[in-house]
């Protein structure tokens, strides 16, 4: 411990001021105890406030616990340090991964098998065409209508197209950061009873020159870190783990994990490429979303569309340095999809982009990327050029043409209904007589 202190004592006070500034929320409640190590703590029964991890977990993050401590914040330092909390990272999906190659893009039978055994919750897949409104609908589920969401796009900082980075204000993750952000959100949605909206957890990174302090962003819920030795969460009741074949919920209660109305835990999940911008998905959630059992197209009239993707575009103009510096970095995302787009189109585009013609130039990006997400939406392996076939059953929600205007809430309970629908098929047999699959 002396030999560690020696390292930091210079810079003690400096790092009591950054941690204190983001230690005044606690952590998920779903911390497992058995993650971190006190080292000789308080022995205080409140949560931690600052988790802090050097790479292996020894006397540097042990010894700025320490310090903290003595300065009233609840520190503690992680079992195996960050080795050990990126093994665990990796194994959220039980070794599961998507095949870089697939042999007529089909997925093999295996490879469904062994992410319908992924503990955690069913996966149900929010998709359809640019500018239908899919992450306002996943919010009004989440926030609304009470479900559990992973928002992929809210963590990369990115809305996935060439054009994702508009209205985002700071820097995409890199992809390591990225991949553990989604275990941690994955891990706290799979052991948390009730979905929550917002949880803000802080890591602290303990090194013998500085020390970084890292916050997830606040709209989306994330667990705080787990190394792979772990097991039940202190505040998790002692039910049984939910896993992509589902578990009976026929009492709706807390305990379950189940939102009323539901048979089974659902997480809903936007219809993600394998990658977000330059955020790439982790391999084993990508292939738990290409064996997802059930696929949502929303369906949305052209007029609500353009206006949805005009709306997003002028506000990214704020966030992204004014309209001139905006419309400059619009025009870069255009000419870097000249291969595809061919220089005749680009030339257009770039044209309606200078006039200011928003309409236009939407309809242009919609006609190009309704192809491609088509393709990717019905595949089994995604993207625009993909084969084989989707796993998933497909259903078709969304709101009548000619309405102008998105009606997030009224495709999200769409949505849900289509869910309760699909769980009351899956119980009934070939003649219609309920079956005993679940165990009734």
């Amino acid at each position: 411990m002396a030999a560690g202190l020696n390292h930091v004592a210079p810079r003690i006070d400096e790092m009591v001021r950054a941690i204190s500034d983001v230690a005044s929320a606690p952590l998920s409640a779903s911390m497992p105890a058995s993650a971190y190590q006190d080292d000789g703590g308080s022995g205080s029964l409140l949560p931690p406030q600052v988790i802090i991890m050097c790479f292996r977990g020894g006397l540097r993050s042990k010894s700025v616990a320490w310090a903290m401590r003595q300065h009233g914040i609840r520190a503690v330092s992680v079992v195996g340090g960050y080795k050990g909390f990126r093994t665990w990272g990796i194994q959220r999906w039980g070794g599961l991964e998507m095949p870089r190659r697939l042999p007529g893009g089909q997925l093999p039978p295996e490879l469904i098998a062994k992410a319908y055994a992924v503990p955690g919750p069913r996966v149900c897949i929010v998709g359809g065409r640019t500018g239908v409104g899919k992450t306002k609908v996943l919010h009004a589920l989440r926030d609304t209508l009470g479900h559990h969401v992973l928002d992929l796009e809210g963590l990369a900082m990115h809305r996935g197209s060439a054009f994702g980075w508009c209205g985002q204000p700071r820097p995409q993750p890199s992809s390591e950061l990225y991949e553990n952000m989604v275990a941690m959100a994955w891990h706290n949605i799979a052991n948390t009873p009730t979905p929550t909206t917002s949880t803000s957890t802080t890591t602290t990174t303990a090194s013998t020159n500085t020390t970084t302090t890292t916050t997830t962003p606040s709209t989306t819920t994330t667990p705080t870190t787990t190394p792979s030795t772990t097991t039940t969460p202190t505040t998790t009741p002692t039910t049984t783990p939910t896993t992509n074949a589902g578990t009976v919920d026929s009492n709706c209660d807390a305990d379950t994990g189940a939102v009323c109305g539901l048979r089974h835990k659902w997480v809903f999940v936007e219809d993600e490429d394998n990658h977000v911008g330059c955020a790439s998905v982790p391999r084993g959630m990508y292939a738990l979303m290409r064996c997802a059992p059930l696929v949502m197209r929303i369906c949305v009239g052209q007029d609500a569309r353009v206006q949805l993707l005009l709306d997003d575009y002028r506000a990214g103009q704020d966030e992204n340095g004014g309209k001139d510096s905006w419309e400059a970095a619009f025009e870069q995302s255009i000419n870097q999809l000249g291969k595809r787009l061919g220089p005749d189109r680009v030339k257009s585009f770039v044209q309606l982009l200078r006039k200011r013609d928003g309409r236009g130039l939407a309809l242009g990006l919609l006609e190009y990327y309704d192809r491609l997400y088509d393709k990717h939406l019905v595949n089994g392996e995604g993207s625009g050029t993909g084969g084989g076939g989707r796993v998933g059953v497909i259903r078709d929600v969304g709101q009548p043409e000619d309405k102008t205007t998105l009606d997030a809430l009224l495709v999200a309970t769409e949505i849900v209904a289509e869910v309760q629908a699909f769980e009351a098929s899956e119980r009934m047999g070939p003649a219609g007589d309920a079956s005993c699959s679940d165990g009734e």
